[in-house]
């Protein structure tokens, strides 16, 4: 796992097999579900969510809940890429979203657009919605999913394998970060304040 939201980090040692079904872990046959901007929820083929769907223009697929004792609760980004407030579920989430906002090679992004589907051991049907969703300027996807700075669990680490084989499957990107520096992040955060159109005249820090 790295600070940076494009480098990549190998997992599969910690990976268990895959398996096969309707929503097998390989790609092909992964489901992926999702909400359209008229609130409809659709279950299509992941690549086919992935080569047709504007992703990055849905609402989130799960809502975001407030749990006691979690020092974030869920709220609004002003994402100056996006023009408009996306919502993030926690922390480090939200850090994430500011981080990509800042990256010029993002064009939209999103918070937990796309849930996907597939059968783990004993056909157990394994779902998973990651953090984040960006549209890149090459058109390409990448999926994200978040960590604090304790680091990432061993359920998503695993998961983390099959997602991005099903990233990469559709031409996308899958990266499990954690948390920038803390001087780099309080430097993002300072600059996201000026982009916001209160300070339109300051077209310099665009």
């Amino acid at each position: 796992m790295t600070s940076q939201p494009f480098s990549v980090q190998e997992q599969s040692a910690l990976a268990p097999p895959l398996s096969t079904g309707r929503h097998s872990a390989d790609p092909v046959r992964m489901m992926a579900r999702f909400v359209d901007a008229l609130g409809v929820e659709h279950e299509v083929p992941w690549l086919e969510a992935a080569g047709e769907q504007a992703l990055e223009e849905c609402p989130p697929i799960q809502q975001f809940p407030v749990l006691k004792g979690r020092r974030t609760a869920p709220g609004w980004w002003w994402s100056a890429t996006n023009r408009r407030l996306v919502p993030y579920g926690f922390k480090a989430m939200r850090t994430q979203v500011m981080m990509f906002d800042h990256d010029p090679r993002v064009v939209a992004l999103a918070c937990r657009p796309v849930e996907l589907l597939w059968h783990g051991r004993g056909g157990k049907i394994i779902s998973h919605a990651p953090h984040l969703m960006a549209r890149l300027a090459d058109g390409s996807g990448l999926l994200v999913d978040c960590a604090g700075r304790s680091g990432a669990g061993r359920r998503l680490v695993r998961r983390a394998v099959r997602l991005e084989a099903a990233a990469t499957a559709a031409g996308w990107r899958y990266r499990l970060v954690g948390p920038p520096p803390r001087v780099v992040e309080a430097n993002v955060r300072w600059l996201a304040g000026y982009r916001h159109p209160r300070c339109a005249g300051a077209g310099w820090l665009r």
